[in-house]
């Protein structure tokens, strides 16, 4: 599946990798990993450290490899030459607005609620992510609802 996906999205460039431009196939599979993610570090203490083992699902690993297509493109970053080395902190952060961008593209596709498409120049912006929340009340039960920690 990890092939697939490389061969149909990743080959195509970091464009292709933006939620918007995903088949609902390939949309699906990162919502899921999307949601993995967010749900795992919440339920991580800040001085534990998150095993890679939780995320060694296949959903996990394609929103992984999203990631660091647009990270690479962002960055002109290449593994083999910079030593495959990201700081954790930046890289939690930057998959969780990854992974938020994905969600809210999953809300927006099945629903009535609109959400601005993130470009490559802002998707690991958190200020966006803020302020689509802030444009969108309903978002934070609806958010509530998918990660189960709504308010009964």
């Amino acid at each position: 599946m990890i092939n697939k996906f490389a061969e149909e999205i990743l080959s195509k460039g970091a464009t292709e990798v933006l939620p918007q431009n995903l088949s609902d196939e390939w949309l699906e599979r990162l919502y899921y990993g999307a949601v993995y993610f967010i749900k795992v570090l919440n339920m991580t203490d800040d001085d534990e450290e998150i095993e890679s083992e939780k995320f060694s699902d296949i959903n996990s690993m394609i929103l992984f490899a999203a990631d660091s297509e647009i990270y690479q493109y962002k960055n002109s970053y290449d593994p083999k030459v910079d030593g495959g080395k990201r700081d954790e902190s930046e890289l939690y952060d930057n998959l969780s607005c990854l992974s938020l961008s994905y969600i809210f593209e999953m809300i927006s596709r099945n629903s009535e609620i609109i959400i601005d498409a993130p470009t490559l120049e802002n998707i690991y912006n958190l200020e966006r992510v803020f302020e689509i929340e802030q444009k969108n009340p309903v978002l934070t039960d609806l958010l509530g609802k998918i990660f189960g920690t709504e308010n009964d």
